[in-house]
């Protein structure tokens, strides 16, 4: 091994990876086909997160020798850094063949499990790696978080004291600990060792985002959501089974309501606060994090897109109850319909904002947004036409001496939409009702062929926000 290998191998066990980087270019440029060094080359750059030049410069050292485990299990590492999962596996997978009794290969794999949300199978990752080296502390911690995840919490935090014992300065220790205290539901805790592994390692993101969860925490609210977040989380890829009992649920509701019509403000009720336990999995999290910019260590501990999807989502939120009051006011025409629009665009809005988004999903986020607004403009278009021919119509109705007491637009509505079936285009009234006279039908006949198109725009409308939410929900997850 030449004195740069030897160099670089020792800054990297000192977490000096800049350093030993420097070493191994040096050392290249003395020895471009060392494969030792090729190798050291790839560990660095897998050091300093830069995963994609990692590969790239791994891929002479595997050439120069394919039955290196340690070198598959850094492309292993690599490629599920970038979210590869199935490439990632099939690496780790060899690198075991290679070498059964590396026990740096089931930490991988454990963590690659981790990532996918197969706990029980990072648990068994884990186990195995700490049957080949009891003081793996990769293993342990892994093993700790799986505990966790399924809702082990004592066993998790057990495995994590043990470990600190060993090893008090272990900044990923500390944050393990702290995940596991925040699932036991003791936030205060928590947050002291998520505090303690960022002294130790400063730029753990790890450790960062359980602060930020252990401070959100503290509020009331946000603790109920944050027990169904850690549930789904150790449901893993059987989550979706509790988003279909949310859907299956919102239409019983409905549904009974629509037949028990003397409990059918209780279903009601019980269906608005259901849409509004699901509308708020989607925004609590920025939300919360607006009211963190008051606590000191808040401040500190959230990022700077984290606090500007925070306004955002404050900015929609005070925009829609801004309409809200102008309209109790009795400005904007008494019409409902801006707070409505302005409602819905929260959720795209949020979305859209949200960090680390990837370029290419915020410009897919951005054309939901676009079309949305198109589609708004079109609705609101049409209800300003039907608005126009119904007072047309009720003018004319009261020329007609037609009650203004009466249900005139559900009459009139009901009537024409029978009798427009019946005779297509022709202004009179079905056999056997109260016919109204010929110049009211004359007014009311476009009237509800407009209002037919409103309908027809605000349908497209929400089917478009539904789905657009939908994949905002998917897109949201995705990161460059």
């Amino acid at each position: 091994m030449s004195a740069f290998a030897e160099r670089a191998r020792l800054l990297l066990g000192q977490q000096r990876a800049d350093l030993a980087l420097e070493q191994v270019r040096k050392g290249l440029a003395e020895a471009p086909d060392d494969g030792d060094l090729h190798f050291l080359h790839a560990l660095c750059l897998h050091h300093l997160d830069r995963e994609q030049e990692a590969l790239d410069a791994l891929a002479p050292a595997l050439a120069a020798d394919p039955d290196s485990s340690p070198r598959h299990w850094l492309k292993g590492m690599c490629l599920l850094a970038l979210d590869r999962y199935d490439q990632a596996r099939a690496a780790l997978e060899e690198a075991r063949r290679l070498d059964p009794e590396d026990a740096d290969v089931p930490a991988g794999l454990a963590a690659l499990h981790a990532a996918c949300g197969r706990w029980q199978e990072a648990l068994d990752a884990a186990e195995t790696g700490l049957r080949l080296d009891a003081e793996h502390t990769q293993c342990s911690n892994l093993r700790a978080f799986a505990l966790s995840q399924l809702g082990r919490s004592a066993e998790a935090a057990g495995q994590a004291e043990a470990e600190l014992a060993r090893d008090p300065e272990n900044g990923w220790t500390h944050a393990q600990r702290g995940w596991a205290l925040l699932n036991a539901g003791r936030h205060r805790e928590a947050a002291e060792s998520f505090r303690e592994a960022l002294r130790l390692e400063p730029g753990l993101e790890f450790a960062r985002n359980g602060l930020v969860e252990a401070l959100r925490a503290r509020s009331p609210v946000y603790a109920l959501f944050l027990r169904y977040f850690l549930l789904m989380g150790r449901l893993g890829k059987h989550a979706w089974l509790v988003v279909v009992a949310l859907f299956i649920g919102q239409n019983l509701l409905r549904n009974l309501a629509q037949s028990l019509p003397a409990w059918a403000w209780l279903f009601w009720t019980l269906y608005g606060l259901l849409v509004a336990f699901v509308v708020m999995t989607w925004i609590v999290q920025p939300l919360v994090n607006f009211t963190l910019w008051l606590h000191p260590l808040g401040r500190i501990a959230l990022q700077p897109a984290e606090k500007r999807q925070s306004l955002v989502l404050a900015g929609a939120l005070l925009a829609t109850a801004g309409l809200a009051a102008a309209v109790l006011a009795g400005a904007l025409g008494g019409s409902w319909m801006p707070v409505l629009v302005a409602a819905t665009f929260v959720l795209p809005l949020t979305f859209f904002a949200e960090p680390g988004l990837g370029r290419r999903w915020r410009l897919a986020v951005a054309g939901v947004l676009v079309l949305l607004v198109a589609l708004a403009g079109h609705w609101g278009w049409c209800w300003r036409e039907t608005q126009a021919l119904r007072r047309e119509a009720m003018t004319v109705a009261r020329e007609h001496g037609i009650a203004e007491g009466e249900d005139f637009s559900g009459r009139l509505v009901e009537q024409m939409a029978r009798s427009v079936r019946k005779r297509g285009s022709e202004s009179q009234a079905p056999a056997g009702e109260d016919p109204l006279p010929a110049a009211v039908w004359e007014r009311v006949e476009p009237w509800l062929k407009a209002l037919r198109r409103e309908r027809q725009a605000f349908d497209r409308y929400v089917l478009v926000w539904v789905l657009g939410s939908i994949a905002c929900v998917f897109i949201g997850r995705r990161r460059d």
